[in-house]
């Protein structure tokens, strides 16, 4: 079975996402949280989203399955956020190398991965 997530804004819309395998709105009670590394820290954890389950108890329309929802800031299964992303690819749009454009957006990983990951996938198909 394939992992569902939802991405909010903020901790507000969480309550009123739509529930992604039955699409109803205000079923969604919250009952786990999702941490992930804290980039600022190496030895803490930051909330990086809620695990919601929706209710189909009493008069709720709801399907009874639970579903990851995620900050949209998040990438699910990377250890750095969709911003410090996004300025490493408006570098490298601005023409900037990959070693600068890696330095100017701060990434919390190594610049080999960077280099690996962005060669991995401009290769031709063979």
């Amino acid at each position: 079975m394939k992992a569902v997530i939802r991405f909010v804004r903020n901790e507000q819309e969480l309550k009123q996402a739509r529930c992604a395998h039955c699409g109803c709105v205000g079923t969604l009670n919250r009952h786990d949280t999702m941490h992930g590394n804290d980039l600022s820290a190496a030895d803490k954890k930051t909330d990086r989203g809620r695990r919601a389950w929706c209710s189909n108890r009493g008069r709720r329309g709801g399907c009874g399955r639970t579903m990851a929802i995620v900050f949209a800031h998040v990438l699910p299964r990377h250890g750095f956020t969709a911003p410090l992303l996004d300025k490493l690819l408006g570098g490298l749009c601005a023409g900037h190398s990959v070693q600068a454009a890696w330095e100017n957006s701060r990434l919390p990983v190594a610049l080999q991965t960077v280099y690996h990951n962005r060669i991995r996938r401009s290769a031709p198909l063979a």
